[in-house]
């Protein structure tokens, strides 16, 4: 599938793992490739135990741009196109505008002191960094890390001391860890609830109304707010 597309759009910043190598062997072979993380200003990215944390479309700014370099993509690669393609990205960005206004509007229903989100792994942190929550998770960036007795018991006291009123699944990651962690609360004399399960390295579907980035990141943030209020 790769090698007979006209164009390669990669998030880059290990997001894609061993595929990267495939990728840039393609590029090599003079196949179009836009890999979004090289264009984006590093001094804006989050670095965690020394690599990039790829998460980059939790920070909606960050989105804006991705949507630029990916619209410049599609005019270097099909130039015949490139004022449709213009003013789609220009319709686009502004459907962006109105989401972060509904995400900062949204946020201002919850009181800073209960802006903690608490999730089975580090995707949330440009959120975080972006609209003024404490972000807390059991696994680290990767999926494929384990995690231990010990990160449960650490995040569960620290859900007790901080009163967090609810926790949340992640679409892509098993429910297990998350479960234990209000089960290790409860044992400490803190009930905490689970507070829906949110979407961090996949798009929803029709069926939830969540199919694209804009409906999945509004139905995050009020899934979020809703429950944390």
């Amino acid at each position: 599938a790769l090698s007979k597309a006209d164009l390669i759009v990669a998030n880059g910043l290990n997001l894609e793992g061993k595929i990267v190598d495939t990728i840039s062997n393609l590029m090599k072979s003079g196949k179009h490739v836009v890999i979004v993380g090289d264009h984006l200003d590093k001094n804006k990215l989050i670095i965690k135990n020394g690599v990039y944390d790829p998460h980059i479309w939790f920070d909606i700014d960050l989105w804006m741009e991705v949507a630029i370099i990916v619209g410049n993509g599609l005019k270097d690669s099909d130039d015949e196109n490139s004022d449709y393609y213009e003013k789609q990205l220009k319709a686009y960005l502004n459907e962006l505008d109105e989401l972060k206004a509904f995400v900062q509007n949204k946020i201002q229903e919850l009181p800073e002191e209960k802006r903690i989100l608490v999730t089975a792994h580090d995707a949330f942190a440009y959120f975080g960094r972006a609209f003024g929550f404490q972000v807390h998770a059991i696994q680290g960036i990767a999926t494929d890390e384990e995690a231990s007795v010990k990160d449960i018991e650490d995040l569960a006291n620290l859900v007790v001391q901080l009163k967090v009123k609810a926790v949340f699944f992640e679409s892509s990651i098993p429910e297990h860890t998350v479960r234990s962690v209000i089960e290790s609360a409860k044992a400490k004399g803190w009930e905490v609830a689970v507070g829906g399960e949110l979407y961090s390295d996949a798009l929803g579907d029709e069926q939830h109304d969540t199919e694209t980035y804009v409906k999945t990141i509004r139905y995050n943030v009020t899934t979020i707010v809703d429950a944390l209020k």
